[in-house]
C-alpha cells in the first residue's frame, strides 16, 4: 500500500515535531505550576506580586530613602532611557509625580527648575 499525497496542504499528515514541540511545553507548565504549588505550601504567598513595604511607603519612615535611591537611579545610564525610569519609578516604586520631579531636580543639580524659570521669562 502506498500512500498518497493529498493536494490540500491543510489535508496532509501533521509532522511528529509538533508533537515534540508541544509536550516539551507541557512538560514545562507543568513543572512551573508545581514550583508554585510548593512556594504557596512553603508560605510565599506574594511571590507573583510587587509592592513596596510600608515603611518605603509615602509617610513611611525609610521614604528618604527610597527618594535618595531614585537619584541614583535616574543618574546612572546602565538602566535604559528617561522614559522607562520614570515609568518604573512612578508605578513600580509608587513615587508621586512632585517626588519624582524633586529627584530629577536633585539629579541635574538644580537644572529643571532653572529651565522651568528661564522658559517662563
Amino acid at each position: 500500500m502506498e500512500e498518497t499525497w493529498s493536494q490540500n496542504i491543510n489535508q496532509r499528515p501533521k509532522a511528529t515535531s509538533s508533537k515534540l514541540k508541544n509536550s516539551r511545553i507541557s512538560k514545562k507548565l507543568q513543572a512551573a505550576s508545581f514550583k508554585l504549588d510548593k512556594a504557596i505550601d512553603l508560605g510565599y504567598n506574594r511571590i507573583m506580586t510587587s509592592s513596596v513595604k510600608p515603611e518605603f511607603q509615602k509617610g513611611g519612615s525609610r521614604r528618604q530613602h527610597v527618594l535618595d535611591k531614585a537619584v541614583e537611579y535616574i543618574l546612572s545610564p546602565k538602566f535604559g532611557t528617561q522614559n522607562a525610569k520614570h515609568a518604573f519609578l512612578v508605578e513600580q516604586v509608587g513615587l508621586s509625580e512632585t517626588e519624582y520631579l524633586e529627584c530629577l531636580n536633585r539629579a541635574t543639580n538644580g537644572g529643571v527648575v532653572e529651565a522651568a524659570l528661564w522658559n517662563t521669562n
